[in-house]
C-alpha cells in the first residue's frame, strides 16, 4: 500500500530531526559517507520492520569511491536517547552490484530489504537483496538488466504482491527500446526470474 501523504510528512520529520540533533562536525561526516543529504531523501525513507523506529534509506552517491566516481550506499538511521545513529548497511561498487540507486526500500516479512541501482558502467541497472545476519547485512544481487528488451534504470521503488513476487518499472528498453518496461521477478528454489509484463512506446 502507498504511504499516505501524512505519513511522507512523519518520515520527513523524523529525518529532519534525526540531521538537527547532530553536531555540525556529525552532520558533515554524516553527509560525507552516505552522500547528498537532500528533500528528495524524504521521499525514499523505509520506516523498519521492527519495533525500533529505524529509518532506511538509499543515496545516489557516496560511500565507496572508485575510477568513475562515489557509486551511493543503504543506510539506517537509528534512534537512541541522545540522538541518532547513522550506519551505511551497504556501498555499491559499480561492478555487478551496480550503482546510483535512486528508488527507496521496501521490506520483505522475514525482514530482508529489496532495491534497485539505476545503473553503472558495467550494467543497466539491477534489483538487489540486502539481508540481515550476526555479522551484518549481506546483499545479494537478484537480477541485473540488459538496458535491451528487459529494459533498464529502474527509477522507482519496487511492490511485493501477497505470493512474494517483486514488481517495478524501468526508464527505458523494451520491445520499443527506448520507452520502458513493467517488469516482475518471481522466485523460485533460490533464483528470481525476470518477467516483462509491458513494454511502452517512446513518443
Amino acid at each position: 500500500m502507498a504511504a499516505t501523504k501524512t505519513e511522507k510528512q512523519a518520515k520527513a520529520q523524523r529525518l529532519k530531526d534525526a540531521f538537527q540533533s547532530m553536531s555540525d562536525e556529525r552532520f558533515k561526516a554524516l553527509e560525507k559517507e552516505i552522500g547528498d543529504i537532500t528533500s528528495e531523501c524524504n521521499e525514499c525513507l523505509q520506516g523498519g520492520a521492527d519495533d525500533a523506529a529505524n529509518l532506511y534509506g538509499t543515496t545516489t552517491y557516496g560511500g565507496y569511491c572508485g575510477q568513475y566516481g562515489c557509486y551511493g550506499t543503504v543506510f539506517e538511521l537509528s534512534p537512541s536517547a541522545s540522538g541518532w545513529t547513522e550506519t551505511v548497511l551497504c556501498s555499491f561498487t559499480d561492478g555487478n552490484d551496480g550503482s546510483t540507486p535512486v528508488a527507496g526500500l521496501v521490506f520483505d516479512t522475514a525482514g530482508n530489504l529489496y532495491g534497485t541501482t539505476s545503473g553503472s558502467y558495467s550494467s543497466a541497472g539491477s534489483v538487489f537483496e540486502l539481508s540481515p545476519s550476526s555479522s551484518g547485512w549481506v546483499e545479494s544481487t537478484l537480477y541485473t538488466f540488459s538496458g535491451q528488451g528487459d529494459g533498464g534504470g529502474p527509477p522507482c521503488t519496487l511492490v511485493f504482491d501477497a505470493a512474494g513476487n517483486l514488481y517495478g518499472t524501468t526508464s527505458y528498453g523494451g520491445v520499443y527500446n527506448r520507452g520502458g518496461t513493467v517488469f516482475e521477478l518471481s522466485p523460485s528454489a533460490g533464483h528470481w526470474t525476470e518477467s516483462v509484463l509491458h513494454s511502452f512506446r517512446w513518443k
